[in-house]
């Protein structure tokens, strides 16, 4: 990789003008899809970083996106942020990070500082912790688009993986192989990203002629109420995912599935300890699927069956509708979904 490469060096690669790499990098128009596509190429693969600070100097523009994450430690959003990173990056921006920690007044305090840089635009990972009015999406003047899931009361553009579709793909692959008793440990109730998983796990049981019971969903902070729920989804971390799911197991033992579905992979490690504390093994008693694919599920000793988030795609598709938004601020909003990819591994088979 090339640190120091020149516009020069990627159009050489990319085998075009320096002209042409010149419009691709400033979102300028006049360059077909492919020679476009070309030139992103070479501009991830030489590392090239426009000028932007001369840039700026030029027309005024921060060249700079603005990204609000929940929490960079979480293998799966710290890989968002690298993807995120690459894609502001091959277009010639530079890119601000502000961390929420899963709640909606550090969100706005992200978004307000995000302002007060005068960034040209705004990706949102939005929180699960409702502590504040979101009312101030409303007033914001600065483009912005969600990504990963949305608020259900802001229209806004929003780029996700078809949580849906993931649940259904895994639930039907699994009343498919002879599962019929498949529970469900899922997420904040309210939150949008586990209304569409648990809607993708019924519907799926439904289409496939097989019948389910309410007692097989399960949440993962199953004795607090709703304020204290909110609380804790927001101060959850790594090693807490973990831990709700290897106590959710002690919850089952009476009345043990034949497979269990999960809102997350670091849940679905947590659930597998558990089983294995208490001598279920798996796949041959219980089968076990996580959700995300993030990097190290495919390297344990017992490999994970998941969901896939495919999060570069997700990535280069929000910074795209995005810089459509920052173009055109009066197109309509629609939410763009990326399809997700069913991973077979030992816990399934």
């Amino acid at each position: 990789m090339n640190t120091n490469a020149t516009i020069k060096d990627v159009a050489r690669l990319a085998g075009v003008s320096t002209a042409t790499v010149s419009l691709v990098v400033n979102q300028k128009e006049g360059v077909k899809p492919e020679t476009r596509e070309r030139v992103l190429a070479a501009v991830r693969q030489m590392n090239y970083t426009p000028n932007a600070s001369a840039r700026q100097l030029i027309d005024r523009k921060s060249h700079t996106i603005g990204l609000v994450v929940t929490d960079v430690m979480n293998p799966f959003f710290g890989a968002i942020v690298s993807a995120i990173h690459q894609c502001v990056q091959a277009r010639g921006y530079q890119l601000s990070i502000g961390l929420s920690n899963d709640s909606v007044v550090a969100e706005r305090s992200c978004v307000k500082r995000f302002q007060e840089e005068r960034v040209e635009g705004i990706i949102v990972i939005p929180s699960v912790q409702r502590d504040s009015s979101l009312d101030y999406y409303s007033s914001l003047n600065t483009p912005f688009v969600f990504m990963t899931t949305y608020y259900e009361q802001i229209p806004a553009d929003c780029v996700m993986c078809n949580l849906y579709e993931g649940s259904y793909l895994m639930t039907k692959y699994f009343l498919e192989h002879g599962r019929k008793k498949i529970y469900f440990i899922g997420g904040e109730p309210e939150a949008v990203f586990t209304k569409l998983r648990l809607r993708g796990y019924i519907d799926a049981h439904r289409q496939c002629g097989a019948e389910f019971s309410s007692s097989w969903i399960y949440n993962i902070f199953p004795d607090s109420d709703y304020a204290d729920r909110r609380t804790n989804y927001a101060k959850m971390n790594i090693s807490s995912h973990f831990s709700g799911g290897f106590s959710v197991v002690g919850r089952m033992l009476d009345d043990m599935p034949d497979a269990i579905e999960t809102i997350n992979d670091e849940v679905a490690l947590g659930i597998l300890s558990g089983l294995k504390a208490r001598g279920v093994r798996v796949p041959e008693d219980v089968w076990l699927a996580g959700y995300d694919d993030t990097q190290y599920v495919s390297m344990l000793e017992t490999p994970l069956t998941t969901i896939r988030q495919p999060v570069y795609d997700m990535a280069e598709k929000t910074v795209s509708v995005l810089l459509d938004r920052i173009r055109d601020p009066d197109a309509p909003m629609r939410i763009h979904y990326i399809d997700p990819i069913l991973k077979l591994r030992n816990t399934s088979r």
